[in-house]
């Protein structure tokens, strides 16, 4: 994930032993990181970083599609919204755990997306974007449906697909991809990403069909279009998490503003496209006002991590 400005190093560790030696002797007084788990894998903490840093890469809340221990190793945390902290309290409190600096920043990438909105005009055929989550559970939306819902909607020939995968499948389902690509390689009405930045893809499209990817979040708040959610695999990574809170932000975001389907007939996907547009429409007018109450400083969060750079 090359960044291209003048003044940014890019270094890619794809060796394991290596990659653990570097950030063990690594020194800064600040390390950002948008990668949970800090200390339970090769990526350690190490006396030489006064400070470690989270920076939430999903709008969803920090205790059921993370793993049990996803934050506990960090010093402080780039908070989202008001659930994000109370979890993260609720957490440390029941592990006894020294408590973090949790700051009210807001989401950098949805402000982003609301401020480059792109509005592309609609092609002859609407666009389709696939985007399924990643789960440690082997039976799951990706690896049971993604086949069969693919074939129904290019069987209909009114709507052109995008398959996006997540970043994990391309470890855990790279065969299944490969049959993908191969059986759709000639058909004008599939497009495979597999772009770095999901950006394109989501300006393109005109409905995501999702089960719990964070996309879902950008895709409805962000872009302001319709999202349908095949739900019957749910993803939990900490199968703890209804100790803190049964509350998620993303099961409620999913409650109001998508549509949702717990045990599809893909016969149906007309059906459900449609209806997942006209319940969109009907929602639409809520969403800044769920905004407002949700996230913290909407539009201005780069400007609140400047300040905590700057004043430390």
């Amino acid at each position: 994930d090359k960044i291209n400005l003048p003044f940014v190093e890019n270094y890619h560790l794809s060796n394991i032993f290596f990659k653990t030696l570097f950030f063990l002797n690594i020194k800064y007084n600040y390390f950002f990181l948008t990668l949970t788990d800090l200390d339970n894998h090769s990526i350690k903490r190490n006396k030489y970083v006064k400070k470690y840093i989270y920076i939430f890469h999903a709008a969803i809340s920090t205790h059921k599609s993370y793993t049990e221990k996803a934050f506990d190793n960090y010093d402080v945390i780039f908070c989202i919204s008001k659930n994000q902290i109370d979890e993260i309290r609720k957490n440390e409190e029941i592990k006894n755990l020294k408590k973090k600096k949790l700051l009210k920043i807001g989401y950098f990438y949805l402000d982003s997306l609301r401020k480059n909105n792109i509005k592309l005009k609609s092609p002859d055929k609407p666009k389709i974007l696939i985007a399924p989550s990643w789960n440690l559970n082997k039976n799951n939306f990706f690896s049971i449906y993604s086949k069969e819902l693919i074939s129904e909607i290019l069987r209909i020939n009114k709507y052109i697909v995008i398959l996006r995968p997540h970043p994990e499948h391309y470890k855990r389902s790279k065969n299944l991809i490969n049959e993908l690509k191969n059986k759709y390689k000639k058909n004008d009405n599939f497009i495979f990403d597999d772009n770095i930045k999901n950006l394109n893809s989501m300006n393109d499209a005109d409905l995501l069909i999702t089960d719990n990817s964070g996309i879902s979040i950008e895709f409805l708040l962000g872009l302001k279009k319709p999202v349908i959610y095949f739900d019957k695999y749910e993803k939990i990574h900490n199968h703890k998490y209804k100790e803190i809170s049964s509350f998620t932000l993303e099961d409620e975001i999913k409650k109001r503003f998508g549509f949702q389907v717990k045990d599809p007939n893909f016969e149906n996907i007309e059906n459900y496209i449609t209806a997942a547009n006209e319940n969109f429409e009907l929602k639409k007018n809520e969403l800044n006002k769920f905004l407002q109450d949700n996230f913290f400083n909407l539009d201005n969060s780069a400007i609140k991590g400047l300040e905590f750079i700057t004043k430390n």
